[in-house]
């Protein structure tokens, strides 16, 4: 691959890579780190080292025992990235791949406590935890206490 200097140019709330070395064919441009694509139907969050679209989460939940924050996909894995909670009262938190398989241990939070853990933009380097493909993402909570927050993750074979 042969190699040329771009420089960003804004045009129209838009960013278009310009060839400062226009004698070079090239026949490829390689973006590296996370970006952001616009289109028609709105924004997606890529990260191009690994070609991943990264995905976001609302957390909500009130119910003791298992809560199903992102629904099982058929042939991936969920692959955590990020996320945070903040808990109205004392509880342990847990997530989960499915019913039966702990991702994290018990994890005792204060009222009015929270918890957040992770970088949220590289599925290059690391993740927190992954469920089993076909697995839904569960967080299991120990009691019935408000749990707010969100989560970043991408779906991946």
């Amino acid at each position: 691959m042969k190699s040329a200097w771009f420089i960003p140019l804004f045009v129209a709330a838009a960013i278009q890579l310009i060839c400062l070395s226009p004698s070079h064919a090239l026949d490829q441009v390689q973006v590296v780190g996370p970006v952001k694509i616009s289109t028609s139907s709105g924004a997606l969050n890529v990260d191009t080292r690994r070609g991943q679209t990264l995905l976001f989460v609302v957390i909500s939940t009130a119910s003791a025992g298992d809560n199903t924050i992102i629904a099982a996909d058929a042939t991936k894995k969920i692959k955590v990235l990020s996320y945070s909670l903040v808990c109205d009262s004392a509880v342990s938190v847990q997530w989960k791949s499915g019913a039966a398989t702990a991702l994290t241990g018990a994890m005792s939070i204060a009222a009015n406590g929270g918890i957040v853990d992770g970088s949220g933009n590289s599925p290059g380097t690391q993740w927190l935890f992954e469920t089993a493909a076909n697995q839904a993402l569960i967080l299991n909570l120990s009691g019935a206490v408000g749990v707010r927050g969100r989560l970043t993750y991408f779906l991946e074979l």
